[in-house]
């Protein structure tokens, strides 16, 4: 499975945990070879989750009760009311600067298309500047942290006493047993120290 980059640091972390915590990069290896499946599955639920809030923005209607939105549609029509008559301001020495009425009223005469263009433009602009910021802390909460991190069913979890104690005889062995190489050298110094044994004992006699 290839790896997402968020997936990707998880599962870096997950195996610098076990090495830390087993002190032997051979057995953290043998334990995280035996949870990668159900790693994998962690993994893809986390961005199944992503593709869920995709498709929530994607296809669902654009809503919101984020009271930021009114705000950002606000300053939104204030900064094109500004931008077209600042144009038109001139310099009073009494009240500073000021725009005429009539400049005002000359540079909001435009088509009823023209402004509905530029007021849906300023809430959907408005709108998509509260969606996005939703957007990041949804992956943020839901992918990444509870799923991925701290939640109930986090990677971090599957290796607890309650797995370990599930294992079989075989497993543990596999695992936490010595290898081949290894215990063919116990086996030929045992022999050897027999041997030995057996000599010591011919010659005392």
């Amino acid at each position: 499975m290839r790896m997402r980059p968020c997936q990707s640091v998880v599962h870096a972390f997950i195996q610098k945990a076990h090495e830390v915590v087993s002190k032997d990069t051979q057995m953290s290896s043998k334990i995280l070879s035996l949870l990668m499946d159900d790693l994998v599955k962690k993994y893809k639920h986390a961005m199944s989750t992503v593709d869920f809030l995709l498709r929530i923005e994607h296809e669902g209607t654009p809503t919101t009760l984020n009271h930021y939105f009114n705000d950002n549609l606000k300053k939104c029509r204030q900064k094109r009311l500004y931008s077209t008559v600042a144009k038109k301001s001139f310099d009073d020495c009494k009240h500073g600067e000021v725009v005429r009425l009539s400049d005002i009223v000359q540079q909001h005469h435009m088509s009823n298309l023209d402004h509905t263009v530029r007021d849906i433009h300023d809430i959907l602009d408005s709108y998509y500047k509260v969606a996005r910021k939703r957007f990041v802390d949804n992956v943020c909460m839901q992918a990444a942290d509870h799923y991925l991190v701290t939640g109930p069913e986090a990677p971090m979890k599957l290796f607890s006493p309650s797995w370990v104690n599930d294992l079989s005889d075989e497993r543990l062995e596999e695992i936490v047993g010595e290898g081949r190489a290894t215990k063919r050298r116990r086996r030929q110094l045992q022999k050897e120290v027999e041997d030995l044994e057996a000599g010591k004992a011919v010659l005392l006699k």
